[in-house]
């Protein structure tokens, strides 16, 4: 299989998934990456904002904040098809 198709197929699967399963898995994972030793020891973290139907980063972001872990996010340079990793202070940046 490609991976342009498994990448639809697998998207297709997340959509399908209901808006209470998506929370759950995305807390589960939420809590899988915050008990980690990797994390734990990180003093820098690279995650990207979640929106639509992705995985929710959103309350890990806050939480790894609050645990003073220095978030950097992906910006897209669409010129050069670039992804250029930013430190943010809040999801408001």
């Amino acid at each position: 299989m490609k991976k342009a198709d498994l990448r639809k197929k697998m998207i297709s699967l997340r959509d399908a998934l209901s808006r209470d399963e998506k929370k759950n898995r995305s807390r589960m994972i939420e809590s899988r990456l915050m008990g980690l030793k990797a994390y734990k020891a990180a003093q820098v973290i690279f995650v990207y904002v979640s929106f639509g139907n992705e995985v929710g980063t959103k309350s890990f972001i806050n939480k790894a904040m609050k645990d003073g872990k220095r978030i950097t996010v992906p910006i897209s340079i669409p010129k050069g098809k670039v992804l250029q990793p930013c430190e943010i202070t809040s999801l408001d940046d």
